[in-house]
């Protein structure tokens, strides 16, 4: 119970900070909520589902500028953490468009347009209001580790810089508040914040999940 408290206060903390960087560049913010296995509840109205027997994978905008991906492994979901609010709700989906041509789907809002390719090898790409590709969310090429099943891996630009995830370490020897390399997701010693959350200028993405970690290398992270 202590672990999911620190990740709520993290989430809150780390949001903050986001919107802080984000608000000095004066740039528009788009949100990824990847619930990797977890339950979660909302309206299908904004929904694209993908079937890939055995595995599921829901595509929601929850916002205009909000995109949700629910992985269900073997189409199955674990209880949700409390990373996200239980309350939680989408809200200003009327905004939003769902168009579907053979193998393309799209949900478009005016902040956000997310092109979803249900091919052999789905993926998911977030571009931003002018149709530039931010993140894109597909099947990792790696094949899973004994018996676990193959994950799912995150696409961005390695130029771009990286925060979040973690606070400093105990003697702040830390090289600041980039987060290039990834890490474990860990509040700091001195109680400043961690959350299962990275963030660039552009766009966060936030995991529901009770700890773990990020990888990175060059331009693929993926979450563990």
């Amino acid at each position: 119970m202590i672990r999911r408290r620190c990740c709520l206060r993290a989430v809150d903390e780390t949001a903050r900070a986001f919107n802080r960087v984000t608000d000095h560049f004066h740039l528009r913010r788009l949100a990824v909520c990847w619930a990797c296995c977890s339950s979660l509840a909302f309206s299908q109205g904004s929904q694209i589902r993908l079937v890939h027997d055995p595995d599921v994978v829901e595509v929601q905008a929850v916002a205009p500028n909000i995109v949700r991906l629910h992985i269900q492994p073997g189409g199955k979901a674990s209880p949700r953490t409390l990373v996200i609010d239980p309350s939680f709700q989408p809200i200003g989906i009327d905004k939003v468009r769902v168009d579907r041509n053979g193998a393309a789907h799209t949900l478009s809002s005016p902040e956000m347009r997310v092109v979803v390719d249900d091919g052999p090898e789905y993926s998911v790409q977030v571009q931003d209001a002018r149709g530039k590709t931010l993140v894109t969310v597909k099947r990792d090429s790696q094949p899973g580790r004994g018996l676990q099943r193959r994950g799912t891996v995150i696409i961005h630009d390695q130029n771009e810089n990286l925060y979040g995830i973690h606070a400093l370490g105990w003697h702040d020897s830390d090289p600041g508040i980039l987060r290039n390399l990834g890490g474990a997701v860990a509040a700091g010693f001195q109680g400043d914040g961690g959350a299962p959350f990275f963030f660039t200028t552009k766009y966060g993405v936030l995991v529901d999940s009770d700890g773990g970690s990020f990888q990175t290398v060059d331009d693929t992270i993926r979450f563990q």
